[in-house]
């Protein structure tokens, strides 16, 4: 078999056990809490969307704390180690700023169901980014072969 597919094929099950069937349980999970506590799911998914991008924002801190999730190299300093973007910090802050905006919205009148569309548009430019930035090796970043 040929290397490359079956790393490509070896990636889409870690991603889809990972990413697919854990956003699966979550909306399976969000859809029972509604109907059990006869809550509007679109209500509560507009409700939960600044907390979630408070908590990316944490979690990207967390990640810088541990040194995980660098960026790209950008030049080699004089002592011959390589100076890495610092993604995490990036991420973090707008991750904290979509927070800002989505909690401010909130406050706002805006038309029922629009927050959470909004907020999946924007993280998903959000992602796209941050992977970007991240600049993984190969095996280290499923799907994301066509980035430069």
């Amino acid at each position: 078999m040929n290397p490359l597919i079956y790393l490509f094929i070896r990636r889409f099950i870690i991603v889809f056990k990972i990413v697919y069937l854990e956003a699966f349980t979550r909306i399976i999970t969000i859809c029972v809490y509604c109907k059990l506590h006869k809550v509007s799911m679109i209500d509560y998914l507009d409700l939960a969307v600044p907390g979630v991008a408070l908590a990316q924002g944490f979690g990207r801190i967390g990640c810088f704390m541990t040194g995980c999730c660098y960026g790209r190299d950008l030049f080699i300093n004089s002592a011959g180690e390589a100076v890495r973007f610092p993604s995490q910090i990036v991420e973090a802050a707008l991750a904290f700023l979509i927070f800002i905006w989505f909690y401010r919205l909130g406050r706002t009148k805006y038309p029922k169901g629009a927050m959470y569309p909004l907020a999946m548009v924007y993280y998903g430019i959000f992602r796209y980014a941050a992977d970007w930035m991240r600049g993984h090796p190969l095996e280290q970043a499923p799907f994301v072969l066509w980035l430069p």
